[in-house]
């Protein structure tokens, strides 16, 4: 796992949808969002961190409870 302060910040994105981690994960559990859906972010609610081909949110990380715990949001790209 790439620490937190080593990953590339930016401000957060207008295009996708802000969500807590709770909310994430309750709505991964749900079935609303899988690996296939499209792309999901770390964020602490102001930035977000990495890109698409690191640090990514993925549903199943969710689910089986292997997500990160060091940030407070995810922000979720649809395809």
């Amino acid at each position: 796992m790439i620490e937190k302060e080593k990953l590339e910040k930016r401000e957060l994105s207008k295009y996708g949808d802000l969500f807590t981690l709770e909310e994430f994960k309750n709505d991964c559990l749900e079935g609303y969002f899988n690996n296939y859906d499209g792309t999901g972010l770390y964020s602490d609610g102001v930035y977000e961190y990495g890109n698409p081909w690191e640090n990514t949110a993925r549903p199943s990380d969710f689910i089986s409870g292997k997500n990160r715990t060091d940030f407070s949001h995810v922000v979720w790209f649809n395809k």
